[in-house]
């Protein structure tokens, strides 16, 4: 069999596939990757997580030993040996395993959460350089329409058709162009500076100057529900109330009786003594007043959970709510400015002397301003939907 001809197109398809993946995808999986943010907390969640299994096991054995001269040498002396062990009552140990799990499940799901964070922030960011990038080139072809007007006027005024006012007013309008071209340069490597932060000082180069179609987003009701089962903050307050569970029900099981066995052995006056050691400990004082403690805690994680349920419930309306009217906004610009050409007829009517170029720089500028507008509620849109698919990240 000729196996070229498997790999070959193997290689093509894959090319294919990383092609077909957005800068988006690139940037979002690159800084999950890269993030130091995220790889020390990572550190951090497996060092406690070896933490607690710190001390889920029995105490140490105790091992002791006394040698006693006895005064009178008649009397002989003393050996004393002995070799304890401290046991807590069976279920003990049990529960400290079953707390360690959920406190390891909590530290899991903190992860996601910054994760999220982070992603969060990387999005906004991809999304806030894709708009600059697109502002630069309506920006870099303004500036030409602008030169192209200042030549042309500087010809005319050679051949004194106009006078030095007209041609500085078509000078000052390329400065001003120029002065906004360079502000989005700025931006952008800006941007692109704090997106090479996020993604560990490795750069990350994005190109894309138009955002991808984003389909309408469900009705109010799906949404939140799908949003609200994903929540990360939710599902953490809710891990919280399982440790504080878990955490009163070991502090229960800790009231119980403490055991000691072991062995002692005891040599005296020509004697020796052996057999075993046995121990009770009853916790009378000492876990006092930790079952209340506990019981507080649970209540206090219960109040949280209702007080994060409200509250982000009202912060994904008011997101959707910004979403609907951004969305109306936008639909409503881009129908208007897609049906004018504006520049051309304005131009045309400069060219044919129909306006001065006060006239006509009044009426681009009024056009460049609805343009700038439609880019700008376009980015905000897009970020409004970014916060609300933010359990997607």
């Amino acid at each position: 069999m000729n196996y070229k001809h498997i790999i070959v197109p193997l290689g093509l398809m894959l090319n294919l596939t990383c092609l077909a993946q957005s800068s988006m995808d690139q940037a979002l999986e690159s800084v999950s990757r890269n993030n130091k943010t995220i790889q020390a907390a990572k550190q951090f969640v497996t060092a406690k997580k070896l933490e607690h299994r710190t001390g889920i096991t029995p105490d140490n054995p105790y091992l002791s030993a006394d040698f006693l001269i006895g005064k009178n040498s008649s009397f002989g002396n003393q050996f004393d040996f002995a070799l304890i062990q401290s046991l807590d009552f069976p279920s003990v140990y049990f529960k400290k395993g079953n707390l360690a799990d959920e406190q390891d499940r909590l530290l899991d799901i903190s992860i996601d959460e910054l994760r999220q964070k982070v992603l969060l922030e990387t999005k906004e960011t991809v999304l806030e350089i894709i708009y600059l990038n697109g502002q630069q080139k309506v920006v870099e072809e303004r500036k030409s329409n602008a030169q192209s007007i200042v030549d042309t006027y500087q010809k005319k005024f050679n051949l004194e058709e106009i006078n030095a006012l007209e041609l500085n007013k078509a000078k000052i309008q390329l400065l001003n162009i120029k002065s906004d071209l360079r502000n989005i340069n700025s931006g952008i490597k800006m941007k692109g500076d704090h997106l090479s932060e996020m993604n560990g000082g490795v750069s990350i180069q994005i190109t894309d100057s138009k955002y991808t179609i984003v389909e309408d987003l469900p009705e109010f009701k799906v949404l939140e529900n799908t949003i609200e089962q994903n929540d990360p903050s939710l599902k953490s307050l809710n891990q919280q109330a399982q440790v504080s569970q878990s955490s009163l029900e070991l502090k229960k099981a800790m009231t119980l009786p403490k055991f000691e066995t072991g062995y002692r052995y005891q040599s005296v006056l020509g004697q020796t003594f052996n057999g075993v050691h046995i121990g009770l400990n009853i916790p009378l004082w000492q876990h006092k007043n930790e079952l209340k403690t506990e019981r507080a805690k649970a209540e206090f994680v219960k109040l949280e959970i209702e007080e994060h349920e409200i509250g982000h419930s009202y912060e994904i309306k008011e997101l959707y709510e910004n979403y609907k009217n951004l969305k109306i906004e936008f639909e409503e610009y881009q129908e208007v400015l897609n049906d004018l050409n504006s520049f051309e007829i304005l131009k045309k009517s400069l060219d044919l002397g129909q306006m001065d170029f006060i006239t006509y720089a009044m009426e681009i500028n009024f056009f460049y301003d609805a343009e700038d507008q439609l880019k700008n509620i376009e980015k905000e849109y897009q970020l409004a939907i970014a916060k609300l698919y933010k359990y997607q990240l």
